[in-house]
């Protein structure tokens, strides 16, 4: 069995990878910051890159980031 040796790769440059070149491609509170005209081109390049039969899971977190790190504040004062 091949080692699993995850990658982790930022900034992402979709060119240097071959198509169906990837297993799995995962981003956690990652896809909240990508410009909203740029979405659909992000996610043309991850379907080319994945193999077939390969995976993706990406995470959106709704939070208030400012507020992970400290901890006095709610994670959701950007609603107020």
């Amino acid at each position: 069995m091949a080692e699993f040796a995850p990658a982790y790769i930022c900034p992402w440059q979709p060119g240097r990878h071959p198509a169906d070149s990837v297993d799995i491609a995962v981003s956690r509170a990652v896809m909240e910051h990508v410009p909203a005209e740029d979405v659909a081109a992000l996610f043309r390049d991850l379907l080319r890159v994945v193999r077939p039969g390969g995976h993706m899971c990406h995470s959106i977190d709704n939070t208030d980031h400012w507020e992970h790190g400290d901890g006095r504040g709610s994670l959701m004062s950007f609603l107020c």
